[in-house]
């Protein structure tokens, strides 16, 4: 009886690694295909910009802001969430309800290190709260603000859920 008490209970931890795996996977799709829509458009929007200097034969038009610096933008949220995803993981004391949701916004020096964050929105769960921010803690230093966005801060508002963080 023993025995099958411990299969089903690494039956269960090796489910919630799995979903935690699967979570992280799919943050991280949905940041690469934010990437792909954000250089779509950009795309779009430069030709449309193109064929529109042809028609006119006019001088073309300068853009404030590019298209280029929201795929940048995208693509380095995409490594604020892959390193943050490296660190959180809620350990399995209880049962966490899968409504939780701590929302939390960081601000980010130009070489990666987290210069504050603060909490939005608590959860409601103590614990949970603590595990947010340790996570934020573990993952310091980000990854530095590519020179390329012209910034010296930057900040980010996450969401934090069991097994994902938008």
């Amino acid at each position: 009886m023993k025995r099958q008490q411990e299969i089903e209970l690494r039956e269960q931890q090796l489910l919630q690694e799995a979903q935690r795996t699967k979570a992280l996977a799919d943050a991280e799709q949905a940041a690469a295909n934010d990437a792909v829509n954000a250089l779509r458009k950009m795309l779009i929007t430069d030709s449309e910009l193109a064929a529109s200097t042809l028609q006119t034969n006019s001088a073309p038009t300068q853009r404030t802001g590019g298209g280029s610096s929201n795929i940048i933008e995208s693509q380095y949220q995409s490594t604020i969430f892959s390193s943050l995803h490296e660190h959180w993981a809620l350990p399995e004391i209880k049962p966490w309800d899968p409504d939780l949701t701590a929302v939390v916004v960081i601000h980010i020096a130009k070489n990666g290190r987290i210069i504050s964050h603060r909490f939005e929105k608590r959860s409601g769960d103590r614990v949970f709260d603590q595990f947010v921010g340790r996570t934020i803690q573990e993952a310091n230093p980000l990854p530095a603000i590519p020179s390329a966005m012209r910034v010296q801060q930057y900040s980010i508002g996450l969401r934090f859920k069991p097994g994902q963080i938008q």
